[in-house]
């Protein structure tokens, strides 16, 4: 198992170089933001959390962010010195949208 320690800097250099890819390759002509990355303990998956503006439009970016993921892999693969690449998984992180929607509720109060 790797140590917390090598969890955080694979999880780092993963979040910087999707941020790089979402940023270059951006899905559905959207502004997607990498939020997090997580690390499994055996290191052979990474979930990775993005945040899409405009919101209204997130199934199709997702949907093409998901499609890219296999290029994002190899990518992240040719940087890595890791014996196997992480299969990466991508999920929607709504974290900002709930924000606003608990500072507009707090705002009309």
């Amino acid at each position: 198992m790797a140590t917390d320690k090598r969890q955080k800097q694979i999880a780092d250099t993963i979040r910087e170089k999707a941020g790089t890819f979402f940023s270059k390759e951006p899905p559905a002509n959207t502004l997607a933001t990498v939020t997090d990355v997580q690390m499994s303990p055996d290191l052979n998956y990474a979930d990775i959390y993005i945040s899409i503006l405009p919101a209204d439009n997130h199934e199709k970016a997702m949907k093409q962010a998901e499609d890219a993921l296999p290029g994002l892999r190899r990518k992240i693969g040719q940087e890595l010195t890791l014996r196997y690449v992480p299969k990466l998984r991508i999920y929607y992180d709504d974290r900002a949208e709930s924000k606003a929607r608990v500072e507009e509720v707090l705002s009309e109060e």
